[in-house]
């Protein structure tokens, strides 16, 4: 037993000294813009609140369109979501892709704060851009759904919200894969709990979320709750056959247009239909 207990106790001590080396997979490449082939894509400078440059990848959005701002996942750099930009660019909407701090080539290292500031950023930059609360969509990825709902929690103006394979908090997350690990205890242990959960009920804005059935990383179960939670307008789009990255292999990126081009984005409806997929 006391062999246990000391196996126990070093595996928890693990965790809790390596837990950003697990939850952030940092790829400090500069991606290439000019790889993209996107035209009018630009390279831009985010300055933070805590003297910070990041790079971020901006398109401007078509007359009386919004600006759809994406916070990227957990691993990768800007490069991976450019198949994700391309389709909204294409069909008018602007795009701004920033990257963490630690990533892309930027400076620093993520933590909760980081990231929270790194969005903030974001959200002004933006705004000194000209595009107001009004004509924003927040679009999280992964563990940028933690960053999204956040700040259409603190933007209640902003346009709509998409949350992509989104979890509840880390904590819930972290008990999930670790279920030796109860909950009580992970919330002394966790550095960055992006309680997401405690949030999404100050969202006022349409949202639309999509999860994997088949998603290893964060079980659908986690997004299902946080959409019980959230407020109408909501929309989820589940894809029985997917997992947490190939969601745009089974039509989301068609699902995320027609959702940005519903009436109830446009003009809020209190009882919404959301426009089913043509075959």
């Amino acid at each position: 037993m006391a062999e246990l207990a000391i196996m126990y106790l070093l595996a928890v001590g693990m965790l809790y000294g390596f837990q950003r080396r697990l939850i952030y997979q940092t790829d400090v490449r500069v991606p290439d813009l000019a790889a993209t082939q996107i035209q009018g894509l630009q390279a831009v400078k985010i300055p933070t609140s805590d003297a910070l440059n990041l790079l971020a990848w901006y398109h401007p959005a078509a007359t009386g369109k919004p600006v759809v701002l994406m916070f990227h996942g957990n691993a990768g750099n800007l490069q991976y979501r450019t198949f994700k930009i391309q389709s909204l660019i294409k069909a008018g909407y602007g795009v701004l892709l920033p990257a963490w701090r630690g990533y892309s080539g930027n400076a620093g290292a993520p933590s909760q704060q980081g990231l929270f500031a790194d969005a903030d950023a974001a959200m002004a930059w933006l705004a000194g851009q000209g595009v107001a609360p009004g004509q924003t969509v927040l679009y999280g990825e992964s563990l940028g759904t933690a960053m999204a709902v956040r700040g259409a929690a603190n933007s209640p103006q902003v346009k709509a919200l998409i949350l992509e394979a989104p979890f509840t908090s880390m904590v819930a997350l972290t008990s999930r894969h670790m279920p030796f690990l109860p909950v009580a205890l992970a919330k002394l242990l966790i550095k960055d709990p992006y309680d997401s959960l405690s949030r999404i009920g100050q969202v006022r804005a349409p949202l639309l979320l999509l999860h994997g059935d088949q998603d290893q990383v964060v079980p659908v179960a986690l997004g299902r709750q946080l959409f019980a939670a959230a407020n109408d307008p909501k929309y989820l789009k589940d894809y029985p056959k997917a997992g947490h990255n190939d969601l745009y292999d089974f039509g989301a990126g068609y699902d995320i247009l027609a959702f940005l081009s519903n009436p109830v984005i446009e003009a809020t409806n209190d009882q919404p239909s959301f426009p089913q997929r043509q075959p």
